[in-house]
């Protein structure tokens, strides 16, 4: 508000701001402050040591097993199917890449949407597809659905022979190896992109029948422990903000 200006060049000046008024407690409540701030620093650095060395566990579950291994082409069937939003009445489910979070394939906003409020064809998917974010593919945006609905073109649509597979492939795809080969089939500059025709090529594991759900379990486990760990990064902005409304 102290920020003055035009023509888009807005900024401070040390003249604005060196008349604000800023809180100056005793050194004692200073230093309460630094100690209560310095216990949820070290709680999210020991979370960030948790999360890298449970990435790294998710790593050794896909690189360290002796799976056969096929053309994603064999494993995965391309959804084609798509819907005119502008010939349908009523809300849909409407996923965007905005709206699946990048690395944990977490779903955020809210997805329910007026039909009409969608001006183009848009991919169909139902409950236990895989959405794969297509479009700057280094954001690894990989989502799966919990429901059925429609997605931006921008994202390709995957579906498997049963849901332990769906699960399985929802987190492989969402890996750092398998990211990486996707990466070498990207092409343009100003919107890097993959494709179905290049990803289609690439190998993936295929675990045996019987291993699937075991497989599954362990990775959901380290992935709730990845969670845990990332809401304690989280809200420590907000936890710092209650400590100073405390003391000041």
């Amino acid at each position: 508000s102290l920020a003055q200006g035009a023509s888009g060049q807005i900024e401070l000046s040390l003249t604005t701001i060196q008349d604000f008024k800023i809180p100056l407690p005793p050194l004692n409540i200073q230093q309460e402050i630094v100690a209560a701030c310095e216990v949820l620093d070290e709680a999210v650095r020991q979370a960030h040591e948790m999360v890298k060395s449970l990435n790294s566990q998710l790593a050794d579950i896909f690189l360290n097993q002796q799976f056969s291994l096929d053309k994603l082409a064999n494993v995965a069937f391309k959804v084609s199917d798509s819907i005119d939003p502008q010939q349908q009445i009523g809300t849909v489910n409407y996923i965007g890449l905005e709206n699946i979070e990048s690395q944990t394939g977490q779903l955020v906003g809210d997805i329910s949407t007026e039909y009409q409020m969608i001006k183009s064809a848009k991919t169909c998917f139902i409950q236990d597809d895989v959405l794969y974010g297509k479009l700057r593919p280094n954001l690894n945006k990989v989502y799966l659905a919990k429901q059925e609905g429609i997605c931006s073109t921008d994202i390709l649509v995957f579906r498997f022979k049963n849901k332990v597979l769906a699960k399985f492939y929802a987190h492989y795809l969402k890996s750092e190896a398998f990211n990486q080969a996707v990466l070498q089939t990207v092409s343009g500059q100003q919107l890097p992109r993959t494709s179905w025709g290049a990803m289609q090529e690439i190998k993936i594991p295929v675990p045996p029948l019987a291993e699937q759900t075991a497989l599954v379990a362990q990775i959901e486990a380290i992935e709730t422990k990845i969670a845990e760990a990332q809401r304690i990064i989280d809200q420590a902005p907000a936890q710092k903000q209650a400590v100073l409304r405390q003391y000041l």
